[in-house]
This record gives structure tokens, C-alpha cells and sequence, in this order.
């Protein structure tokens, strides 16, 4: 038989069919490399800009720390966004977020760092969004106590230049400073500027009570609790304080109060006596403040940072100095002395050191891991082969922030979801490399049942042998202490509100407002005694209420 021409042309059919897949094979294997390239050149820039970051402090022979509490919002958990989120660029007041860890690991790493030599605490005194732990707010001391704490370690190196320069401390009328000054004076030297002042007058209780409104509007209350001191609904329920209702919160604020009169008197060096009588004529002003020991000088932030500036770039330059070999730095360093911005050769900021010390931790991480990884090739090439693999012990770090919920109701909020918190919980008892956890809680507690729910993982995972520490924050008051009950320690500042004060519920019945308006509820048939128990149109009945109180 004779092919045609257009048949002897014609390929092979499976040969057009191999040639279709190596093309395709090809392209795949292009793809493929493509993708590999650009994952490991994106993983090998993102090496490159945390060596940039961690090494940024190490391109100076020195420098001091600007803690400007104006340019930065301290938080529990921080974050990397702006206030004003994809708009910070366009608006030079945004601020840095830092996460209250990621501050205290700065200023534990200033402390021991050879090249930080100084560190100024500064702000206009008005402080902006996001530091509600200086707002003077009885339910955020602890925060303040933490930060003032590990700054009060940092001042306590001797060779460490260590300044506060506040505009104020409280503008008249409008804040109360003690909080903020109780904070500056963990530094060696205080200074505000002439026209500000020490808005320093205490610590007081002024708490609305509603009762009387809700009679007049025919609204009433029902509270069912336990007990005596559980006060969240008092300021519904009566027309005043109750006898427990006032002696816990004179209890709180006088032991808060107090807590900052120590720590002021042993900075400053000031009797608490003299502190008290200070305290009693406030607002004082900035000479008055001085006159009474209260702050090192009158002087403007302008003139601390240059006097800070000079500071630092003299202990460089004593340090230069002893290199005689490098005599072209020495003259850079001698000329800079008389340069008219000198703080900003030698300024490095908070948020930008904070940023390097988080870099330096994460390439150890990295380098740990990498070496782990080789370690275990060779384990596995030489003669114990059967050996178990080394494998990382790892402290997990779990944060429990807000009011706790039940279930995962996907709040948008600051809050504890009870099932998603406990399945974090869960999946950490199941990690064989989890060898403790650090649950650190900052709530005021919430739902009993959500409570309950992370309460019994907590339980589970010291029946586990995997020990649970407990961090409180500036609360952990009632379900937020209960949580933390099953832990191995329980850890807390001085200044932490913590303590479970029974449970409580309850209802509004608005019928009588409603009959004024002159709408009439008609109930039809009940099926079940205590079908409208819940009402909002209804009284507890004597039964129902001993139902709850069961």
C-alpha cells in the first residue's frame, strides 16, 4: 500500500503525544525553578534585611536611647501597624506600636549593651493614643510598673547616662500626672520645662450610681450574686456604695497610691511624709517641684537632648581616644563635639533598637534551627543511627488579652474566645517539643462557661507534665484569675488587680417604662414555669430566684 504525501508528512501519534508532555514537562520544570528562585530570593533578602536590622545599632561606636513615649504606643501584644493603618505615611504624628515585650527586651538588652551609653525618657506630658498606662487609670499601674522597673535596672549601671525631660507632668485641668511622674523619676536626672508642672493631686473615686434614674423611668434591676463584694452591677442596683463596695476600692486605691509614693520616695530620695504634704499642694510648678526636690532642674526638652547628645559623644570619644591607631576617627569624633545638631549623630531611637534587638533574636533562632538541621544529618550518618534526633525544647508563649467569651464568636475586638483559646491550648499539649507554656492574661473575665472551658486545658496540661506559669497583666480579676488557678506559678506586679470575686447576673425589666409610653405587654400560654425567666419585660419570681442561687 502507497502513503499519500500528507500522510507520509503526518508525525507518529505517539510520538506527537511524548513530544506534547516534554514540552509541558519543561515548562513545568521552568516553572517550578522560577518559583524556587524567587522563594529563595525571597528568603535570602529577608535574611538580609534582618542582618541589616540587628546590625544597625553596631554601625556606631555609641549611642543613647531616645525613649519618646510620644512617637511610640506601648501595648500588651503591640503590632506593626499605625493608628491611622494604611494612611500613617500621610501623617507625621502616627506612632510606632511596640508590644510591652518587645520593650522590656530593649531595655534589658540597653542595659548590658556597651554601645548604648545613655538612654532620655521624654514626652510632652499629653500623651497620646495608645499609652492608656499612663492615663492615671488605676486599672493599668501594672503595665507602668513593669516598663518602670526594668528602666530603674538600666539607671542603676553606674557608667549609664540616664534622663527624663517631660514638657509636663499632667497639663493642669485636663490629666493626672502621678503616674507619669512616678515613671520618670526611675532616671537619674528629672527635668520639665518652665511652664509645666506637677499635676500630681492623688488618687480618688467619684463612681455614678443609676438607681434613682432607672425608679424615675419605671426600669428595674434584678441582680442575682455571690457575693457581698462582687460590685460590677452596684452602680444599678443602688443609689450609693455598699459598706463592701467602698471598702474595696478604698482598699485598691489607697494601696495603689501608696505603691507610687514608694517608689518616688526611694528615687528621689524623699520621705513619703514630704511626698504626702507635696501631693496635698498640688499642682505644683515647675520651680516649686525643684525647690522641693521633686526634679533635678527647669529646663527645656530641647536642652536635655543637646546636654544628653554631648554626654554620649564624650564617652565615645574617650573611648576613641584609647585607639591611637585609628587617629582619622578620632579627629571625625573631635569635630562633631562642635557640630550644632550633635544629639542626632548619637541618637538612636527606641523603636529602631527595639526593632534590632527583635532582629538579633530571630537570626539566632534561625542559625539555632540551621544547626540543629546539620546535627541531625550527621547523627543520622554515623554508627548510632538508631539514635532519637535532637529536637528543639520550646517554651511557648500564649497571650490571653480582654473579655472572655464563649465559643469563637470571631470578635473584631480585644477578647478571649473560650473554644479558641482552648484548642491553642490543646494543640500545645500534643506538641512533643512544648515542654512548658507562659500564659500571660490581662482580663477582667467574662463568661463563666468560656472561663471554664480554658480553665479545664490549663488543668489538662499540668496533668500532662507540661508546667503552665501564669504572667498577669493589669488585670485578672475573676474569670481571668480563674483560668489561671491550674497553673504550676502564678506571677504578678505590685500594681495587678487580680482576685475572684464570686459571679453575678442579671436583667433590666422595662415593663413600667414601656406602660408609660403606652405600650402593654399581653403573655399568652407558658410552656414550662420559667419560660420567661429571661425576659426583659418581666420580674425574677421568689422561685426563680432561688433557682439561680442554686
Amino acid at each position: 500500500m502507497i502513503a499519500t504525501v500528507e500522510e507520509a508528512q503526518k508525525p507518529p501519534k505517539p510520538r506527537a503525544a511524548a513530544t506534547l508532555l516534554s514540552r509541558v514537562g519543561k515548562r513545568f520544570v521552568r516553572l517550578s525553578a522560577g518559583v524556587f528562585l524567587l522563594g529563595a530570593g525571597g528568603s535570602a533578602l529577608s535574611y538580609y534585611a534582618l542582618v541589616k536590622t540587628a546590625n544597625f545599632p553596631k554601625t556606631l561606636d555609641g549611642f543613647y536611647v531616645d525613649f519618646n513615649l510620644d512617637e511610640l504606643s506601648i501595648s500588651e501584644t503591640g503590632g506593626d501597624s499605625d493608628n491611622y493603618g494604611p494612611l500613617s505615611p500621610f501623617f507625621l504624628e502616627s506612632q510606632k506600636r511596640l508590644s510591652l515585650k518587645q520593650t522590656l527586651d530593649a531595655l534589658h538588652k540597653a542595659k548590658v549593651d556597651e554601645r548604648c551609653k545613655g538612654m532620655l525618657l521624654r514626652s510632652s506630658g499629653s500623651l497620646p493614643k495608645g499609652n492608656d498606662w499612663l492615663s492615671g487609670s488605676p486599672a493599668t499601674m501594672a503595665m507602668m510598673q513593669e516598663i518602670r522597673s526594668a528602666l530603674c535596672e538600666f539607671s542603676s549601671q553606674k557608667e549609664k547616662i540616664s534622663m527624663a525631660a517631660f514638657n509636663t507632668f499632667g497639663e493642669l485641668g485636663t490629666a493626672n500626672g502621678l503616674q507619669a511622674y512616678t515613671l520618670a523619676t526611675a532616671m537619674k536626672e528629672v527635668y520639665v520645662q518652665p511652664t509645666g508642672h506637677l499635676s500630681i493631686m492623688g488618687m480618688a473615686s467619684r463612681a455614678p450610681f443609676f438607681r434613682e434614674f432607672l425608679n424615675k423611668w419605671k426600669v428595674e434591676p434584678f441582680v442575682v450574686k455571690r457575693n457581698k463584694y462582687k460590685n460590677a452591677l452596684n452602680n444599678f442596683e443602688h443609689s450609693s456604695y455598699t459598706a463592701e463596695h467602698r471598702e474595696a476600692t478604698d482598699h485598691l486605691l489607697g494601696t495603689l497610691f501608696e505603691q507610687c509614693l514608694h517608689d518616688i520616695s526611694t528615687s528621689t530620695g524623699v520621705d513619703t511624709r514630704a511626698l504626702r504634704r507635696h501631693i496635698d499642694k498640688a499642682p505644683l510648678t515647675a520651680d516649686q517641684a525643684k525647690d522641693a526636690e521633686l526634679i533635678t532642674d527647669v529646663q527645656y526638652g530641647s536642652w536635655v537632648r543637646e546636654m544628653i547628645g554631648i554626654q554620649t559623644l564624650k564617652k565615645v570619644l574617650s573611648e576613641v581616644l584609647e585607639d591611637k591607631k585609628n587617629m582619622q576617627k578620632t579627629r571625625a569624633y573631635e569635630k562633631m563635639v562642635w557640630d550644632a545638631n550633635v544629639e542626632e549623630k548619637v541618637r538612636m531611637r527606641m523603636q529602631d533598637y527595639a526593632a534590632a534587638v527583635e532582629a538579633e533574636k530571630m537570626l539566632d533562632s534561625i542559625h539555632n534551627k540551621i544547626s540543629l538541621a546539620w546535627r541531625n544529618i550527621f547523627r543520622g550518618l554515623g554508627p548510632n543511627r538508631e539514635d532519637e534526633k535532637v529536637s528543639p525544647k520550646q517554651i511557648a508563649l500564649v497571650y490571653a488579652e480582654g473579655a472572655i467569651l464563649n465559643g469563637s464568636s470571631g470578635s473584631s475586638g480585644k477578647a478571649i474566645e473560650g473554644t479558641r483559646l482552648a484548642q491553642v491550648l490543646q494543640k500545645l499539649s500534643r506538641n512533643p517539643k512544648v515542654k512548658g507554656v507562659v500564659l500571660r492574661v490581662d482580663s477582667p473575665g467574662g463568661s463563666v462557661v468560656g472561663s471554664d472551658e480554658i480553665w479545664n486545658e490549663v488543668r489538662n496540661l499540668e496533668s500532662l507534665k507540661v508546667p503552665v506559669v501564669v504572667s498577669m497583666g493589669n488585670v485578672c480579676a475573676s474569670g481571668g484569675y480563674y483560668i489561671s488557678c491550674p497553673a504550676s506559678r502564678i506571677l504578678a506586679s505590685p500594681g495587678t488587680l487580680t482576685g475572684s470575686i464570686g459571679v453575678i447576673m442579671g436583667k433590666f425589666n422595662f415593663e413600667g417604662f414601656f406602660k408609660d409610653l403606652g405600650v402593654k405587654f399581653d403573655e399568652g400560654k407558658t410552656f414550662g414555669k420559667n419560660a420567661t425567666m429571661m425576659s426583659p419585660t418581666t420580674s425574677y419570681t421568689r422561685a426563680q430566684r432561688r433557682q439561680i442561687n442554686r
